[in-house]
């Protein structure tokens, strides 16, 4: 039986791989057997002519002609917040992000601005680690952490667990197994008192 999306799962059962698609405020409810982590977006970077005040950006650091180059730190009154090495295009290629909603981003980005290997952190505190696609989402090995401690480490492809995965909870529950295109589809569970099932 394929896992799917609840916060309310049966305490020894299966638990959905997260998946970055839209952040969502709630996590849906589904049937028994499972728990997905909320949904994660593109954390991007824009390129930059000299910030002005005027257009509600303020940027200090190293610049060259129109635009910010080298070491800098580029504000905006809505709250986006860019911290890092920018390169001759304006965008920052290595730093800190944050989106006004609160999202971060902290590692490399591409030459398009996205996030493309380090740590994404929803306003949720979902935290997702590892390298990310031209489309954002996680690809290869890679981390998802909720804030409440559950754990899924593993391969992903497309933003979707895809591969061998282990996820733990705090009370001690494991599944060592693997997904398909976000779906458990075998293993074996560890119960938190030990007892193993395949």
């Amino acid at each position: 039986e394929p896992v799917t999306d609840t916060p309310e799962a049966a305490p020894e059962e299966a638990e959905a791989a997260p998946t970055e698609e839209p952040v969502t405020d709630t996590p849906e409810a589904a049937p028994e057997e499972a728990e997905a982590a909320p949904d994660s977006e593109l954390l991007h970077t824009d390129t930059h002519p000299l910030p002005s005040p005027e257009e509600g950006w303020d940027y200090k650091g190293q610049h060259a002609g129109e635009r910010p180059q080298g070491n800098g730190l580029l504000t905006h009154r809505d709250g986006r917040r860019q911290e890092g090495v920018f390169n001759e295009k304006g965008r920052m290629v290595e730093g800190k992000a944050t989106r006004a909603d609160g999202q971060r981003g902290e590692g490399k980005f591409d030459e398009n601005g996205y996030l493309s290997e380090g740590k994404k952190t929803n306003p949720d505190g979902l935290e997702w680690e590892g390298k990310f696609g031209e489309d954002g989402n996680l690809t290869g090995q890679g981390k998802a952490t909720h804030p409440d401690g559950r754990k899924w480490e593993g391969e992903f492809k497309d933003g979707k667990l895809h591969g061998a995965v282990k996820y733990t909870r705090q009370d001690g529950y494991t599944i060592d197994g693997i997904f398909e295109d976000g779906e458990y589809s075998h293993g074996t569970r560890t119960s938190a008192d030990g007892k193993i099932t395949t």
